[in-house]
């Protein structure tokens, strides 16, 4: 039931069973480009999957991704949705999110069930969901689901909220892309409440040629989204600071570290107790090397 309990973007899962009976495609995000060169070849990729079920299984797509008509062209066999946005076949409803938790409805046929997950950002929703419908499509009741999640944790650096010395850390660190980005610059946005939202970005590696515009755009992001101040660390990473500053944030909330220690030392001296910290890079720039000198 926990199995689309996974960062956005970054795998998508193939349940198996005696033979492969359900496929989850989580969506189709801007990872890999350097591989595959374009979001369509990013969607053909992850479209393999549905070309390796049977005719006899089901396919777990998102009803609020721009390429899920274009999955659903790809399969003949039997298709179960999921998403927020759009209808679906599982979808949710009365969305909540606290500090370190989400309430919502899980809607499937005619059933609902009342879920706390223990993760913060929209894409966890859409994870559950994810798993929600797998389990559904494997005839799982929805209180057994509910079950599941509710029981759920989140894996250390994967949207992991902590409390470090009165801020509100957001260690999100596993990997990045720029959806899996924006999604966890909004995040940090909506945990501040009140305290300042510090941004510590690293590069986003495998990106290929599209890499220099993707940084600069989630430096515009943060910035059009009221991050108080961001603080890069990486050569790729400089350029998130001259989107943001393009953007219109202040030179002087726009920061670059040349180390994780530095970084770390800048957060010591500009946060205060009360403030969100969002820590956040690929896997190559461990960044969870900050957190061991914050």
């Amino acid at each position: 039931v926990e199995m689309g309990m996974i960062a956005a973007g970054e795998i998508d899962l193939l349940a198996r069973l005696a033979s492969p009976t359900v496929g989850v495609i989580t969506n189709i995000g801007p990872a890999h480009l350097e591989f595959f060169g374009s979001m369509d070849k990013v969607a053909e990729a992850k479209g393999e999957l549905l070309d390796n079920l049977k005719s006899d299984a089901t396919a777990v797509l998102n009803a609020d991704d721009l390429f899920c008509r274009t999955l659903e062209q790809k399969f003949g066999g039997r298709i179960v949705t999921f998403g927020i946005k759009n209808e679906a076949d599982v979808s949710a409803s009365n969305v909540r999110q606290e500090r370190d938790y989400a309430d919502f409805t899980i809607i499937a046929s005619n059933d609902r069930a009342d879920v706390r997950l223990h993760a913060v950002g929209m894409h966890n929703i859409y994870n559950a969901l994810a798993a929600a419908a797998a389990a559904s499509a494997l005839g799982v009741p929805l209180e057994e689901v509910k079950r599941g999640l509710d029981a759920f944790s989140p894996i250390a650096g994967r949207s992991e909220v902590r409390e470090i010395e009165g801020r509100t850390v957001l260690a999100d660190y596993y990997n990045a892309n720029p959806a899996s980005m924006d999604a966890a610059i909004g995040t940090l946005v909506s945990l501040s409440s009140g305290g300042k939202a510090i941004a510590v970005l690293g590069d986003m590696l495998e990106l290929g040629p599209a890499g220099a515009e993707a940084h600069r755009a989630v430096g515009a992001f943060a910035a059009r989204s009221g991050v108080d101040l961001v603080i890069t660390v990486g050569a790729l990473a400089k350029l998130i600071g001259t989107g943001a500053l393009d953007a219109g944030m202040p030179k002087d909330r726009v920061l670059e570290a040349p180390t994780h220690a530095e970084a770390a030392r800048l957060l010591k001296t500009l946060s205060r107790p009360g403030d969100a910290v969002l820590i956040k890079g690929s896997r190559g720039m461990k960044m969870e090397k900050i957190l061991e000198e914050f």
